[in-house]
């Protein structure tokens, strides 16, 4: 019988502090390389049209239009104010991974009971995935450190839920 390889803790954390560093390291260069590309009037060239469609179609999470901010709401606060007691995004030099997309759907799911709440909180961590995907390339050094701490959010929100 075929067994699964399963990968180390301690291999884990060293692909994690590795892309820290390369985060830390690296992005900051390519920013600034990015930063001397621009038109001779000083702004950054945009980008074409069909790229700016693609972006959008590979897997940005928006706010749903419904969603109605109210951090200082009475009635079922938490679930107007994106993020509860976290940032609304990852922070990384140069750009960040909005997550308030991902935490009005959450918050929309759980209000409106059309799902389990365990089904409200797999597509957060769905959500969050796909706004770091994104966000960050494929081999954008960011890409894994966003990626760990949406996973981390809903970790707290799966405890939360099974302990509330």
């Amino acid at each position: 019988m075929a067994t699964r390889w399963k990968e180390s803790p301690v291999k884990t954390s060293i692909k994690l502090l590795i892309s820290s560093l390369l985060a830390v390291l690296v992005v900051p260069m390519f920013a600034a390389t990015q930063a001397g590309a621009s038109t001779t009037s000083g702004a950054v060239a945009a980008a074409p049209a069909p790229v700016l469609a693609a972006a959008k179609a590979s897997g940005h999470v928006s706010i749903p239009k419904n969603y109605v901010y109210n951090p200082k709401a009475k009635k079922q606060k938490t679930l107007h104010d994106y993020c509860t007691k976290s940032p609304d995004s990852f922070s990384a030099p140069g750009k960040n991974a909005d997550f308030r997309g991902p935490c009005a759907r959450h918050d929309l799911c759980i209000q409106h009971k059309t799902k389990k709440r365990s089904s409200c909180d797999a597509d957060l961590l769905s959500n969050m995935k796909s706004e770091c995907k994104y966000t960050y390339g494929t081999f954008d050094a960011r890409r894994y450190p966003c990626l760990s701490t949406a996973a981390t959010y809903w970790a707290v929100v799966r405890v939360k839920t099974v302990f509330s």
